[in-house]
C-alpha cells in the first residue's frame, strides 16, 4: 500500500470531502491529566485525554493539552513528564485548590477496573476565553467525558464546543456513574469522528453485538445508524477488542481485523492508542482503511506494554504500523 502522506492536492481534496476534515490541523486535546495508581506501586500519569496527546507527541506532532492538575505532588509529577516528553504546558493550569485526580487502578487477567476520586483538579477546567493559551482556529478538538461530569461544567463544554468544535473527535469513555446523557449529547451532537468499542455502542442503542456471529458486521453498521440519527456524527470508529476494528461513514463501512500479539501485558490505554493513531492518520490524509490499520496495529503494540504510554521512541516509530 503507497505512503497515503504522498498523495495529490486533488487526492487531499477527496480526502476532505470522504472524510469530512482538512489535512493538517493541529489537534486540541481538552480534558482530565491524573495519575493511575496500580496495585504493584505503580503511579502512572494518565487520563485519556493525556495519553492521547502524550502519543501524538511521540508522533512528532504538536498538541495543545489542556487541563488541571494541583498544586500537589501528583500534580509535580505530571508537570514534570510532560516537560521531560517535550509536551507544551501552556495549557495545563496548576491548582491550589483542587488535588490532582487520581484513579486506583485494579487488573483482572489483564483488564483494568478504575475506581476515580471525585472532584478533583480537571473538574474544574475553565472555558476557551479564560485560558491562557488560545487554541487554533480551526483545530481538531478531541473531547473525552470524564472531565465533563461535574454538573457545573456543562456550560465550559458547551463553549469548548460552539469556540474549537468545527472539527471534532470524540472519544466516549463510560466509567459508570460518571457519564451523564447530557454529557454525551453536548459531545457527541454534529461531531465529525465517534470513537467507541462494540460494547458502548451495544449499550448505547440497545443492538445485540455478537463478534462470533455471521450479522456482526451488519449489527454494527446498524447500531451505527441509531446513533447517527440520534447525533448526526458523520465518521464512526468502533473498536472490537482481539476481533478488529471498523470505520463506518455514511457511504462505507471499513473492517480491520486485530492482529494476533505475542504477549498481552495489559489493555490500559489501548483505546487512547487507537484514537491517536487514528488522528495522526486523518491529520495526515491517509484512507480511512489506513487509519484503522495504523490505530489498530498501535494500539496492539500498547497492549504489550506495561501502560498506555511509553517514552521509548522507537514504539512511536509509525512506519512499523502502516501497511
Amino acid at each position: 500500500m503507497s505512503d497515503p502522506s504522498d498523495s495529490t492536492d486533488a487526492a487531499r481534496a477527496s480526502h476532505q470531502d470522504n472524510l469530512g476534515i482538512p489535512t493538517g490541523l493541529q489537534p486540541v486535546i481538552v480534558g482530565e491529566a491524573l495519575i493511575d495508581s496500580f496495585p504493584d506501586g505503580r503511579d502512572i500519569v494518565g487520563g485519556a485525554p493525556l495519553n492521547v496527546a502524550w502519543n501524538l507527541r511521540g508522533f512528532g506532532r504538536d498538541p495543545v493539552f489542556v487541563s488541571k492538575i494541583g498544586n500537589d505532588d501528583r500534580g509535580e509529577l505530571i508537570f514534570d513528564k510532560l516537560k521531560q516528553w517535550g509536551m507544551n504546558t501552556d495549557g495545563v493550569v496548576r491548582s491550589d485548590d483542587r488535588e490532582t485526580g487520581i484513579v486506583k487502578v485494579t487488573l483482572t487477567n489483564g483488564t483494568p477496573d478504575y475506581d476515580l476520586v471525585y472532584p478533583v483538579a480537571y473538574d474544574f477546567i475553565d472555558a476557551p476565553s479564560d485560558m491562557a493559551v488560545r487554541p487554533p482556529d480551526p483545530c481538531l478538538l478531541y473531547l473525552g467525558t470524564l472531565a465533563w461530569r461535574r454538573p457545573e461544567s456543562m456550560d465550559i463544554l458547551r463553549s469548548w464546543v460552539q469556540s474549537n468544535g468545527t472539527y471534532r473527535f470524540i472519544d466516549i469513555n463510560m466509567r459508570p456513574p460518571w457519564v451523564r446523557d447530557d454529557v454525551v449529547d453536548c459531545i457527541a451532537r454534529d461531531a465529525t469522528f465517534f470513537k467507541l468499542n462494540d460494547e458502548e455502542l451495544s449499550s448505547m442503542t440497545g443492538q445485540a453485538i455478537a463478534p462470533e456471529s455471521p450479522e456482526f458486521h451488519q449489527q454494527v453498521s446498524e447500531a451505527v445508524a441509531r446513533l447517527r440519527d440520534r447525533w448526526n456524527c458523520r465518521t464512526f470508529f468502533v473498536t472490537c477488542g482481539p476481533h478488529g476494528a471498523f470505520a463506518v461513514s455514511p457511504d462505507s463501512r471499513v473492517f480491520v481485523p486485530a492482529p494476533k500479539l505475542a504477549k498481552m501485558v495489559d489493555t490500559v490505554g489501548a483505546g487512547d492508542a487507537f484514537a491517536a493513531a487514528t488522528i495522526d492518520g486523518l491529520l495526515s490524509g491517509q484512507s480511512m482503511e489506513a487509519c484503522l490499520n495504523q490505530a489498530i496495529q498501535f494500539a496492539a503494540r500498547i497492549c504489550q506494554n506495561a501502560g498506555a504510554t511509553s517514552t521509548d521512541e522507537d514504539l512511536y516509530r509509525l512506519e512499523r504500523y502502516r501497511s
